[in-house]
């Protein structure tokens, strides 16, 4: 009797072990996906509420709303160095503040906003890039008609005066077409737009 007594409170202590054991895994996986472990290659935003996020001055919901300019400032200056592979965009709330249903919406916004000012963007520096090549050839143009008319009639006050109106001119459009081409103003603001229209966005528990 005493060695079957034995036998189920052994059994029963064991039994406890392995289910406190099973609470405590259990436990540390959930603490795993709501605590944010940090990389390299991520942004990460501590947010005290979702209004954060957007402007203060829009009543439309998430879905529709404008984003805030501190916001995106605050995510340029974080993006600045990373690499647009595998980058995420962590955004850390307080925990008794999040709402799973509306961070589904959130993330929706927050791509579609990347995504359509990157291929808004895109078009511009495609735009801007058609004008500089054909300024820089316009320019190019107009030095090939002054050299041509040095090279005729280089003793002939008209033809004087017309190639002195005419050099500058095609100077000046030469290097502004070129300074178009190579300093492209919206370069940085492109790549920021690129970058994180491919990140991946997640919600954390601050």
């Amino acid at each position: 009797m005493f060695l079957i007594h034995y036998s189920l409170n052994l059994n029963i202590e064991l039994g406890l072990k392995r289910i406190e054991k099973t609470k405590r895994m259990k436990k540390k996986e959930r603490k795993k996906c709501s605590k944010k472990r940090y990389n390299s290659n991520e942004i990460n935003l501590r947010l005290n509420t979702y209004e954060d996020m957007f402007s203060s001055f829009d009543p439309r919901h998430y879905s529709e709303r404008s984003l805030s300019q501190d916001f995106l400032d605050e995510s340029k200056r974080a993006a600045r160095d990373l690499n647009e592979n595998e980058l995420e965009l962590i955004l850390l709330i307080p925990k008794e503040k999040r709402n799973f249903e509306q961070e589904g919406v959130i993330k929706k916004r927050l791509k579609d906003h990347f995504k359509k000012h990157a291929e808004q963007l895109k078009i511009e520096s495609r735009k801007t890039l058609y004008k500089g090549i054909a300024l820089t050839l316009f320019g190019l143009f107009l030095m090939s008609i002054a050299t041509m008319i040095l090279f005729n009639n280089g003793k002939n006050l008209s033809y004087s005066l017309l190639v002195i109106w005419i050099e500058p001119a095609s100077w000046f459009m030469v290097w502004y077409g070129l300074d178009i081409i190579f300093y492209m103003r919206n370069k940085i603001e492109l790549e920021f737009y690129q970058k994180m229209a491919k990140a991946e966005i997640r919600f954390y528990s601050s």
